[in-house]
């Protein structure tokens, strides 16, 4: 519901989905990464382009694993 709302322009559900996920974003990229600065852009750039793509949301079966993928 939320990535269908999110599609449509819902900021608030946009932003209850970056809420959701920014922090287990962030430990993955941190992981990886052992930067707190990369991981904060890393975090920051998917979601911009999450949001400038966000038309598409509608047809994404798995967004766990396609914010997991894009990070």
């Amino acid at each position: 519901m939320l990535l269908l709302q999110a599609s449509e322009g819902d900021e608030e559900a946009f932003a209850r989905l970056f809420r959701i996920y920014r922090d287990k974003l962030y430990a993955f990229t941190y992981t990886i990464s052992r930067s707190k600065e990369i991981a904060e852009d890393v975090v920051q750039d998917v979601f911009l382009k999450i949001w400038q793509q966000r038309g598409r949301l509608n047809t994404i079966d798995n967004f766990n694993a396609f914010v997991f993928r894009m990070s």
